[in-house]
Order: structure tokens, then sequence, then C-alpha cells
């Protein structure tokens, strides 16, 4: 077991585009399915990138460090975890409203939910569905 976890495995580099895209598309995902949370500390990126090398080469090891370590552009991702409940509860019960739905899950502060709120809930589980639909339709079953 030793000896193959120290050989690299040979990747084709399309193959490894068709990752990198699957990798991107999870992350996307992934701000789906949980709030927020800290940035991955460095010490946590190089313990990972070490692993990564010794499966692979030092080359794609330092690339994907580099990537997980880039800070995201723009407003950190805070409310869109609500969204697959909403969109869940949307499906198992298609003649909930908007501005019920947004009772229930809008993450914001407000006593009573208004139509900026439902605008807000209504876009991300939008984009949620939109997501799962390219990664069934690139990545099918």
């Amino acid at each position: 077991m030793a000896a193959l976890m120290e050989r690299p495995i040979p990747i084709q580099p399309e193959t490894l585009e068709r990752l990198r895209q699957a990798v991107r598309l999870l992350d996307q995902l992934h701000t789906f399915a949980l709030p927020a949370g800290p940035e991955l500390p460095r010490e946590s990126l190089e313990a990972g990138r070490d692993a990564i090398a010794r499966l692979q080469s030092p080359e794609i090891a330092q690339e994907i460090f580099e990537i997980a370590g880039e800070h995201r552009r723009g407003r950190p991702v805070t409310r869109r975890h609500v969204a697959a409940a909403a969109l869940e509860a949307k499906q198992q019960n298609p003649s909930l409203t908007r501005l019920e739905l947004a009772q229930k899950f809008c993450p914001c502060d407000k006593a009573r939910h208004n139509a900026d709120c439902a605008e807000r809930l209504r876009r991300d589980m939008q984009r949620l569905n939109a997501l799962i639909r390219r990664i069934l339709r690139d990545y099918p079953a």
C-alpha cells in the first residue's frame, strides 16, 4: 500500500480539467449545503497539499493548494443554505407561496418577512435548481 502512495497516478490533461470542473461545481453546491463557516487555516491547507503530493505530483498538489487558499471575491455567502430547505419544502408542498416560504426560511432578523425576503429566497432557489440541473446534465448517474 505504501508503494502505491509514493507513485504519482498518471492523469490525462483532459481528465484533470474535467476533475477541476467537477470540483468547481461541487464547491458551488457546497455553498447551498452548509452555512458559511471560517476559511481553512494555512496549516490545514499545507497538510492537504502534502497529502496530495504523496498521491499525485508536487506540481498538482501546489496548484490545488493555491486554488484552495484563494480568497473568494465579493461578499461572503451567508444565506444560501436555506435555499435547499426551502426548495425541498416547495417540492413537498407546491401550494406554498413565496411569502410563506420566506416566513419559514428567511434567515434575516425581521419579525415579518416581506417581498424582498421572498425575492432573495426565490433567486437562491433558482440558482440551486439551475446548479443541480447542470450537475445532473454534465455528470449523469
